[in-house]
């Protein structure tokens, strides 16, 4: 999901995909900020799907630059507002 993605918009770099058994907000930040440990990289895609089937699924998509990535807790209560809504 992630390499098709980056292909379909001309991103370059790396890409992960993470199974985990729920959602987890401080794993998610954990990741974004290690990527961010080059001095090449401006921004990250990050994104979280739950599905339960065809038809159900919950997604969200969240593009985060170096400066909020570095701030923090900050990153941590972005992306659980986020979820938050999703609920």
């Amino acid at each position: 999901m992630t390499g098709e993605i980056a292909i379909r918009n001309r991103y370059r770099g790396e890409t992960s995909f993470y199974v985990l058994d729920g959602y987890d907000a401080q794993s998610m930040a954990f990741h974004i900020r290690c990527a961010f440990q080059d001095s090449v990289t401006d921004s990250v895609l990050a994104g979280w799907v739950d599905s339960s089937g065809n038809e159900d699924f919950r997604s969200f998509f969240i593009l985060v630059d170096r400066g909020a990535a570095a701030a923090p807790g900050m990153l941590e209560n972005e992306i659980m507002k986020i979820m938050d809504k999703l609920k």
